[in-house]
């Protein structure tokens, strides 16, 4: 329908009467008053504090954050609170929900007496907005006893909204996103503070809109709709140095309701309460609710105004003084009956200057006149007993947002790459926890990697310092949990395993659930490290004994036996190896820590497939898996060597499975021929002598038969066979079993080196050796060869999490390097007075 001139002009009057008054139907001012009352409460809470020790953002309120939009900014955690303090009267019929009355039902208590023309623009003019309470608007809830806040047309910065954001932030697992989530839920807590601070402005209490529009004079350095305000907000805007000096009285609520902060209770009556809407309604004047005014006005639009407190008993207490650069003094009515205000005036409502005596005191007042005013006096009054409210509020509704914490223990063990347990404890003061859901993050800092080619790569160290964009993240999946008592959680990471490249790896628990008298309240635990990761599939040493072994100075393949930790095991993937290592720049067994490569990076990588394209995993059956290294050999000279077994989807490679290992670093098998001497009664003798045949004599029989009482000469060594084999499955060398033959011979005096192995950092070493006899003049043919079984341990080469570097002690054999741990001295002694010392003997070539 077309609309007629006289509604076409009605509508055109509207609008310039929205523009003028609806602008400034704002109570604090949005532009300096609000961010300074929410920068002020900010720093009376401990907001700066939980964002520190609890969130892990240690720049705290100045952390910066900058949004996902071409158009955001850059601002600090402050900054983005302040401009929700701002955004909340923006556009201006947002501010239409800014009104709280507390002594009428909640579903009643928004503002009815905003003009004609104001209320048919906001609610009549497409887009249209709705008309709640302050306390609704800001919480979705119409009485106390609701739990789940009702959905309001065209609210998405209440406090529910922030409880979701701030839920996303947590549990975003891209940095972008948890940025974009971080800054809505600071902006939405914001503005839910700008509307609990609307409730220390008293027309905001006192259902009185048309005290913003008084006329409070040109300024043609101002814009035209500045002209116009509400007297105790523009008192407030023009000192803001009151806000600065307000010393915060918060609410000394105990377990207390989320809109207790507002009012403590949903139906009419005088209850005092400790709401900061029912302590300003009872306490302070607006403009058009002093009741000395507006109870002889006979026009129903005040009836809206009539409120029971505060009363104004005329003759109790009344004093003169002067405003500010004013000539002639002014009357005041003030709340405590004089002498005990102690000397100071309390401007609480000044008598109209137009007012008689007579007229004041007479039975019928002219209704014409008003009897009683606020100025600027009663203004710095209120103004130093409600910011301080304001911030105080504030403050603690912040607190109050951001105070559920949980104490998050790992449990011993439990930390796998696809699930984690802890013990979660509800640790908020005061208040109990009960049933909601609960998700696990990891945050982590993941390590680059570099294609070298030919399936080596090249790991990056991890960035310095704690920006939040040097992280990455891994969520679990949902979990429902009941916190009322301490409890063991188990969180699934199946699809999205945890890292095996990582460094300041940490993991932190967020809930929303029930939390004291709310629900859908949100608790998170600090940021807890990670101190180790068990493997989903197990791996250990294959039926060879050895993961790897060599005669040359690369090793070519690596075997591991692996088993599935998983229940139903897997299957249908594919297998890799990432074998993790760096090498040493020059020969590292040396009994010196030796420098490494890469210098600037973490490590090496090498990256190859299962050579039998084994896919499947069985639960608890072992597997042996082969990887060939022949186009990528890992050096005998590697260092900090760690085995990654990869199970992945075809083709996409997503990773389902980690089995992670620390081997031992390259360990060299060395035999060494000590028999050129024979030690004898504590003393070296050289092999074949007469001197050591004499004491062999005197050691043994004592008939001067020089040749009956001990082998004291000289032998070669040949097929000499080495065998490894795992701690508590020792397996002795023979002919038919070995990892390393040695044809020989092998001279005395002489340091063989047959290889290098692989293998777990204790295990079983054998040799078998067929001595040879090189002397005429020996004659001990008796003995049979048998194999020799020693305990070994193998190099540690690598740097630990604490930086602290192990390499390995090589022994001193004669001058030559050996390392004795996997190796072997060949000799012959008399057994019960072997107490010789190596060092004794003459060094070898």
């Amino acid at each position: 329908m077309k609309p007629t001139g006289s509604a076409i002009i009605l509508l055109a009057t509207a609008v310039v009467y929205f523009i003028i008054t609806a602008s400034n139907a704002y109570s604090f001012d949005d532009q300096e008053t609000h961010p300074d009352l929410t920068e002020r409460a900010i720093i009376n809470s401990s907001f700066n504090s939980y964002l520190v020790n609890t969130l892990g953002i240690t720049e705290g309120v100045e952390k910066k954050f900058k949004g996902i939009s071409l158009f955001s900014s850059n601002k600090s955690v402050m900054e983005w609170m302040k401009k929700g303090s701002t955004d909340e009267d923006d556009p201006p019929c947002r501010a239409s929900n800014h009104f709280h009355n507390p002594r009428l039902p909640w579903d009643q208590s928004y503002n009815t007496d905003a003009p004609e023309y104001i209320s048919f623009w906001c609610h009549n003019v497409p887009p249209t907005w709705p008309l709640f309470s302050n306390i609704t608007w800001a919480t979705g809830l119409t009485q106390k006893s609701q739990t789940t806040p009702d959905t309001r047309d065209r609210q998405d910065m209440g406090w529910e909204n922030a409880r979701t954001y701030f839920h996303q932030a947590l549990t975003s697992n891209t940095e972008a996103g948890r940025e974009d989530k971080f800054i809505k839920t600071f902006n939405a807590v914001g503005q839910v503070m700008h509307l609990l601070e609307d409730m220390a402005v008293p027309a905001h209490v006192r259902n009185d809109f048309q005290s913003h529009l008084v006329f409070m004079g040109i300024k043609l350095d101002a814009k035209f709709t500045d002209w116009w305000a509400n007297p105790f907000e523009y008192y407030v805007k023009n000192h803001p140095t009151l806000i600065t000096a307000a010393d915060p009285a918060g609410p000394t609520f105990t377990n207390p309701r989320l809109t207790d902060f507002w009012d403590t209770t949903d139906t009419a009556g005088d209850s005092p309460g400790a709401g900061l809407a029912e302590i300003v309604n009872r306490g302070y004047l607006s403009d058009q609710t002093i009741p000395g005014n507006n109870d002889v006005i006979s026009d129903p639009y005040y009836n809206v105004h009539m409120f029971p407190l505060p009363q104004l008993v005329t003759g109790i207490s009344e004093s003169i003084d002067y405003l500010p650069n004013a000539k002639e003094p002014t009357r005041y009515l003030s709340r405590q009956v004089c002498p005990s205000c102690d000397g100071r005036i309390d401007h609480f409502v000044a008598y109209s200057l137009f007012t008689s005596e007579a007229e004041r005191k007479a039975q019928t007042p002219n209704p014409k006149l008003r009897l009683y005013y606020l100025d600027d006096n009663v203004h710095k009054t209120y103004a130093g007993e409600l910011l301080l409210l304001a911030v105080g509020y504030s403050a603690a509704l912040l607190d109050y947002f951001f105070r559920g914490t949980i104490n998050l223990t790992p449990v011993a063990d439990g930390v796998t790459f696809r699930t984690v347990k802890v013990t979660a404890q509800n640790n908020t003061p005061g208040e109990a926890m009960g049933t909601g859901e609960a998700k696990l993050v990891i945050r982590y800092k993941p390590l680059a990697e570099t294609d070298l080619g030919g399936g080596k790569y090249l790991l990056s160290y991890a960035t310095e310092g704690t920006s939040p964009s040097d992280y990455s993240y891994k969520v679990s999946k949902s979990l429902s949990v009941n916190l009322t008592d301490p409890q063991e959680l188990t969180f699934d990471f199946s699809d999205n395993p945890l890292p095996y490249n990582f460094d300041d790896i940490t993991m932190q628990l967020v809930f929303k659930g029930k939390l004291g008298n709310e629900e859908g309240a949100v608790a998170v635990s600090r940021l807890e490290p990670i101190d180790s990761i068990y493997t989903d599939i197990g791996l250990s040493l294959p039926s060879s004994g050895v993961y790897a072994k060599t005669t040359a100075t690369t090793f070519n393949e690596l075997r591991v036996t692996a088993q599935a930790d998983i229940p139903g095991g897997l299957t249908g993937g594919e297998i890799k190896l990432a074998l993790e290592y760096r090498e040493a720049v020059s020969d590292p067994f040396q009994s010196a820590p030796v420098a490494s490569a890469p210098v600037d990076a973490a490590e090496y990588i090498i990256r190859v497939p299962e050579k039998n394209s084994v896919s499947t995993l069985p639960q608890g059956a072992p597997v042996e898996l082969v990887f060939d290294l022949s186009t990528v050999q890992l050096p005998v000279y590697a260092t900090d060597v760690y085995v990654n077994i990869l199970y992945a989807d075809s083709g996409t490679e997503k990773l389902h499975a980690i089995g992670f290992l620390d081997i031992s670093e390259p360990t060299p098998v060395d035999f060494f021929n000590n028999t050129d001497f024979v030690c004898l009664g504590g003393q070296w003798y050289q092999a074949g002598t007469n001197d050591a045949l004499v004491a062999a004599d005197n050691a043994g029989n004592h008939n001067h038969i020089y040749d009956d009482d001990i082998d004291t000469y000289e032998h070669d060594f040949t097929n000499i066979h080495e065998k490894n084999s795992p701690t508590g499955s020792p397996v002795n060398a023979s002919a038919s079993t070995f990892d390393f033959l040695e044809l020989g011979p092998i001279p005395p005096a002489t340091l063989k080196r047959m290889g290098y192995i692989l293998t777990d950092y204790s295990f079983q070493y054998s040799f078998l050796a067929n001595w040879v006899h090189t002397d005429p003049k020996d004659v001990h043919w008796g003995w049979t060869e048998t194999a020799n079984l020693f305990s070994g341990t193998a190099v540690i080469n690598q740097t630990d999490s604490n930086g602290d570097h192990y390499y390995p002690r090589m022994y001193n054999m004669r001058g030559k390097l050996m390392w004795g741990s996997t190796g072997v001295i060949y000799e012959k002694y008399l057994p019960a007075n072997f107490n010789c010392d190596y060092v004794a003997l003459p060094a070898v070539p």
